[in-house]
């Protein structure tokens, strides 16, 4: 859970794209590596709010295996749509009670709601080129390493 905090107040870049497969898990319990940083961006107040949103969003279909609520959208729903749910139905086994989740869950929410205006305390020297178009609708230019990708995804 602590990835997306270090990107967004240490480097100063959110994501902009959080989701399951963008997430791999080690084998150390609590390890997490955000990687696919085609949406990233220069840190903002709804950059913050919707990497949040995304990865509380991303925990709750890990744990549920439902990845239909979201609807596959990019910017994330209120997180309340989900942490009002009266119940979890859990897909799986869980190392912990789902109700210290949803806990968890939501004191993290609440800790990160109070940093959305924090400065990042090392923020990475990215040229970013907002003008720099893709050179088609299917591509997208990284703007990390500016490389061409085609934006594509395997069919269900």
């Amino acid at each position: 859970m602590f990835v997306v905090p270090t990107t967004n107040l240490i480097i100063g870049i959110t994501h902009g794209d959080i989701k399951l497969r963008r997430i791999l898990f080690d084998d150390v319990p609590d390890n997490m590596v955000l990687c696919g940083f085609d949406y990233s961006s220069r840190i903002s107040r709804l950059g913050i709010i919707n990497d949040m949103r995304m990865l509380v969003w991303a925990m709750y279909e890990l744990v549920t295996q439902d990845v239909w609520l979201r609807g596959g959208r990019r910017i994330a729903p209120d997180t309340h749509l989900i942490t009002s749910k009266e119940d979890w139905e859990i897909a799986g086994t869980l190392m912990c009670n789902v109700g210290f989740l949803r806990r968890f869950l939501q004191d993290w929410i609440n800790r990160r709601n109070e940093d959305l205006d924090a400065q990042p305390t090392n923020p990475v020297d990215i040229d970013w080129d907002p003008l720099n178009p893709p050179l088609d609708p299917a591509m997208v230019r990284s703007p990390i390493s500016g490389a061409v990708k085609v934006n594509w995804e395997r069919p269900a």
